[in-house]
């Protein structure tokens, strides 16, 4: 049965190591993903999926070739300059897809996400 979710990429700054993954909670999971890691990330790319894990085995499928540990990829730089990484803190990006979403569905999911962030 599919689940809704986020399927993200992140950027481990100052590397070439991107991160993909999947998650119901963005926040907490890239909270959990900054405490295990020595360098600061920063979030690549983010959506909201109707099925995050048919969405997340597309992209490591996609960027296998660049695998290197788990979920864990290493990118060349010319790769790499081609993403524009977002600077954005993880609730200004929410609002932006908030902004950015047409379905209610969607953005009733964003908006929970955000009220928890608020508590």
């Amino acid at each position: 049965m599919a689940q809704a979710g986020y399927v993200y990429m992140v950027h481990g700054s100052g590397t070439r190591y991107v991160k993909i993954g999947k998650t119901t909670n963005i926040f907490n999971r890239f909270q959990d993903l900054q405490n295990g890691v020595p360098f600061t990330l920063q979030l690549l790319w983010v959506r909201l999926e109707h099925d995050m894990d048919a969405a997340e085995d597309d992209l490591l499928r996609r960027y296998r070739a660049y695998r290197t540990r788990g979920e864990w990829h290493e990118f060349p730089d010319d790769i790499l300059e081609k993403w524009p990484v977002n600077n954005l803190s993880g609730r200004a990006r929410l609002r932006q897809m908030l902004d950015d979403r047409d379905d209610q569905a969607s953005r009733d999911m964003l908006l929970e996400e955000l009220n928890r962030l608020s508590e």
